[in-house]
């Protein structure tokens, strides 16, 4: 709501009242570029509103246009990645390492850097953080508890 009064202050200032964009800044505390921001989205709203009907603009649909959650648009989106192939991969060694740990062979397990480079070497292109979440995750999973009770 702050903001919604703020962006109408904005507006008003510089459009009704005539000041400077750097003034309103200044008078108002917050950058230039912001109360540039501001008159651009009005404007954009201004402009998006007449082309949909040229008939009155109402004010309140002005105001919902310009006090609307941003939407953002990525040129490149995130892709994820650890997929399910590296997943396999990193269960197989997690279980060839279970293997060690029953036959008593402690000093051969396969450490969480070791099966990164595993991965690397494998042409798959991955981190090291990715590598040791999943993992971390998988072991805390697997944990089991035990209550003692007595009676």
């Amino acid at each position: 709501m702050i903001k919604m009064v703020q962006k109408q202050k904005i507006i008003i200032e510089v459009l009704q009242k005539g000041k400077s964009e750097r003034r309103v800044a200044r008078e108002l505390g917050i950058s230039r570029n912001t109360v540039k921001k501001y008159l651009k989205e009005y404007e954009q709203a201004l402009k998006k509103l007449q082309t949909e009907d040229s008939e009155v603009i109402d004010k309140e649909e002005i105001i919902e246009e310009i006090v609307k959650k941003p939407t953002y648009k990525r040129s490149h989106p995130h892709k994820p990645k650890m997929k399910a192939v590296i997943e396999k991969f990193i269960d197989e060694k997690l279980e060839a390492n279970q293997k060690l740990k029953e036959q008593g062979i402690h000093k051969q397990l396969m450490s969480i850097k070791t099966i990164h480079e595993a991965l690397t070497e494998a042409g798959y292109d991955i981190g090291y953080t990715s590598v040791r979440n999943y993992i971390r995750n998988k072991e805390t999973q697997a944990k089991e508890a035990f209550i003692h009770q007595q009676k």
